[in-house]
């Protein structure tokens, strides 16, 4: 198999980070009280994700990948690298971070947000993996697809509210659910928009396009409503963030649903 080397590297990769996540949830801190919170958040967002990644690999990946541990295994490896790379990044696109955050400042309201971040990368991903194609790479191209869309949707969130400071400053949970609906939601839309066979480039970009573009209308509520939402400690801010997730996440998953297999 000539993409034997490539996965074993994506392998090797993903025990390299699986260490760093582990030693990053398990070392200690100098915090005393109520650090075991944003540890269960982040090892459950990690769990979860995984989670996804390989339910949709034995269920709806290529033919050739459903039934072949070796794959199974390297795609999730590849998964893993994907979620921690995409994840870190977004964090620090919307400047919030988990060493100086979560670590550092004891912060549980980061540690929801990046969990949220994880999940809505570990969706995206796992949509590029839907489908019959002819290697990893077209898993990448359509993966980079999915996840760029989850990106552009955490981004602009965060840019037109006060959103990342409620989290970072304030460790305002509610905000930190709420970004976190974003990326899931978004994340299953535009996971969708890159299911499907492998045909070529265009086919690819006019699917997605064709299906994950309602994600800009579901930006646009994001917006709308993050502005016009207290602080938690100005009322009860949390009951209505939840709410707001269930909805979110609710409808965008009903969408996919209506919308039909690829």
């Amino acid at each position: 198999m000539a993409d034997t080397p490539f996965f074993i590297a994506f392998d090797v990769a993903a025990v390299v980070l699986l260490g760093i996540w582990l030693h990053k949830l398990f070392s200690p801190t100098h915090h005393v009280y109520r650090q075991h919170r944003w540890r269960i958040a982040i090892l459950v967002a990690l769990a979860v994700s995984a989670g996804v990644i390989v339910f949709v690999l034995r269920q709806w990946a290529s033919f050739d990948v459903v039934d072949a541990p070796f794959y199974i295994v390297g795609y999730m490896a590849l998964g893993l690298v994907w979620i921690t790379l995409a994840a870190g990044l977004l964090a620090r696109f919307t400047d919030i971070r988990f060493q100086q955050d979560v670590r550092e400042r004891n912060n549980f309201a980061a540690a929801v947000a990046i969990g949220g971040m994880l999940i809505g990368n570990a969706i995206a991903y796992a949509g590029g993996n839907i489908g019959d194609g002819p290697g990893f790479y077209v898993v990448i191209f359509a993966a980079l697809l999915s996840t760029f869309a989850v990106y552009a949707a955490v981004w602009l969130v965060a840019q037109t509210s006060d959103g990342e400071e409620r989290i970072t400053i304030d460790h305002d949970v509610g905000a930190a659910v709420r970004l976190g609906a974003v990326a899931i939601g978004v994340g299953i839309i535009a996971g969708r928009g890159a299911a499907g066979d492998w045909i070529s480039v265009q086919a690819t970009l006019r699917d997605f396009v064709a299906v994950a573009w309602p994600a800009l209308l579901f930006v646009v509520a994001a917006i709308v409503h993050e502005r016009a939402t207290p602080p938690t400690y100005a009322g009860d801010g949390f009951l209505r963030s939840a709410i707001f997730a269930t909805l979110f996440i609710g409808t965008a998953t009903a969408y996919v649903a209506a919308y039909g297999s690829w």
